[in-house]
């Protein structure tokens, strides 16, 4: 199940992480799994 959203996520919304630290790396990552779970719950609305 994780590979699967991961998978999804990296196809959906590239899978480069473009910040340079590591601290905004994972930020980045924390955002855009965030936003692809709203489009999912949001989606059956």
């Amino acid at each position: 199940m994780a590979e699967t959203s991961d998978s999804t996520t990296k196809r959906s919304l590239d899978d480069a992480v473009r910040a340079l630290g590591w601290y905004r790396q994972f930020r980045e990552i924390v955002l855009m799994l965030a936003i692809t779970n709203i489009e999912l719950v949001c989606e059956p609305l």
